[in-house]
């Protein structure tokens, strides 16, 4: 569970750093354009990635259908509805350590340039 709550964290900064790889080194660029090209299934580099942040949602969906669709004195019905259960209090712990991230990440966006500009403050008094 830690690690995909940590794959999902990284997802969106891992993305973003991709694609300014990407823009910064064609050769780069040409390289993962080809492999797309080569896959059977004809799937990018990013739509491999996106797969495992997708999965438990998927999950989610899946087990809430097969719940709907299954009668309650049917001998699975019990195991299903506890599987999807399960899968949502995965779902609901994963979406929130993405909010306590995301929440981090702007108080120290925020530290950050309080802190540059305490720093250019400080040197421009030096200066005088």
């Amino acid at each position: 569970m830690k690690v995909y709550t940590q794959y999902v964290k990284d997802y969106t900064p891992t993305i973003e750093q991709l694609m300014k790889v990407k823009e910064e080194n064609k050769a780069f660029e040409k390289l993962l354009t080809d492999l797309h090209l080569q896959t059977e299934r004809g799937l990018s580099f990013e739509s491999h990635l996106i797969m495992p942040v997708q999965r438990v949602p998927r999950y989610q969906l899946l087990l809430r259908d097969m719940v709907k669709r299954t009668s309650e004195t049917h001998v699975d019905y019990q195991n299903l509805h506890e599987a999807e259960e399960k899968i949502a209090e995965v779902g609901n712990y994963i979406n929130e350590r993405q909010r306590e991230f995301e929440s981090i990440s702007k108080v120290m966006d925020i530290a950050n340039k309080f802190g540059e500009q305490f720093a250019s403050e400080r040197l421009a008094g030096i200066k005088k």
